[in-house]
Order: structure tokens, then C-alpha cells, then sequence
């Protein structure tokens, strides 16, 4: 199964750091991301890994693959209240949250296909954020 490799920009960096924490104090929930086109070999299970501040970070594991059509009723952040627009969303439960020994990574637009064979597990939704090299 393909990875895919998003980034967080550093404008919702703040955001992104207050979701995980609305996440952890209610002890469930989703987070979601919305492709503009559905990349090949998004399914249930697959791993999507997170780019911010220039490392990969950490990847949810995706629990369900919808798509929301004009008309339909949108996504709606629960953190922010941001009704998002049409598209193929990526749903992921926060408790499957994984933190990775940070990998140096520029960040950039879309997605791509991530090869995380080197990826090393250093802990779970409710640890903290491990610090950079």
C-alpha cells in the first residue's frame, strides 16, 4: 500500500497544533484532508504522513475515503467551524495519530507518494511532539 506525503502550510501550523489538542481532550475524533484530485491507491488504511515546519513529522491512518460533490452538505472543521469545498476527503481517526522520528522534508503544494520504509515510530497521539534534530 502507497503512502502519501501532505504538508501542513505554516500559516495553519497553529491550527493544525489546536485540533490535535481539541482531539485529545474530547479522547476521539477525525481529522480529514481533502485532495483536489483523489490520489491512486487511496483507501482505507493507507498512511497519510504530515510535512511541517521542513520535517515529516507523524501520519494518520486513513479510516475512510468520501467524496463531497456540489450540493452536497460540506465538511465542516470542528475546530475552526471552515465549511470545506467539494473534493475527495481523507477521513482519519486521531487515535491513530503516529509521532516519527523526524525526517527532513521541504514543504510544497498537493500531494506526493511517500516511501516510509525508513520511518521510525517514536509515539503515539497523546505523547508529545518530538523536537527536531
Amino acid at each position: 500500500m502507497r503512502a502519501i506525503l501532505v504538508t501542513t502550510p505554516m500559516n495553519q501550523a497553529a491550527v493544525a497544533a489546536r485540533e490535535a489538542r481539541d482531539r485529545v481532550a474530547e479522547g476521539d475524533g477525525v481529522y480529514f484532508r481533502r485532495f483536489a484530485r483523489e490520489p491512486r491507491g487511496l483507501e482505507v488504511g493507507t498512511k497519510i504522513y504530515y510535512v511541517e515546519e521542513g520535517h515529516v513529522r507523524g501520519y494518520a491512518v486513513v479510516d475512510e475515503v468520501s467524496e463531497v460533490d456540489e450540493g452536497d452538505e460540506p465538511l465542516v472543521c470542528e475546530t475552526t467551524g471552515k465549511e470545506w469545498p467539494p473534493g475527495v476527503y481523507a477521513i482519519m481517526r486521531a487515535d491513530s495519530w503516529k509521532w516519527i522520528e523526524p525526517i527532513r522534508h521541504r514543504g510544497f503544494q498537493g500531494f506526493r507518494y511517500f516511501d516510509d520504509r525508513n520511518a521510525r515510530v517514536v509515539g503515539g497521539w497523546l505523547d508529545p511532539k518530538p523536537r527536531t534534530p
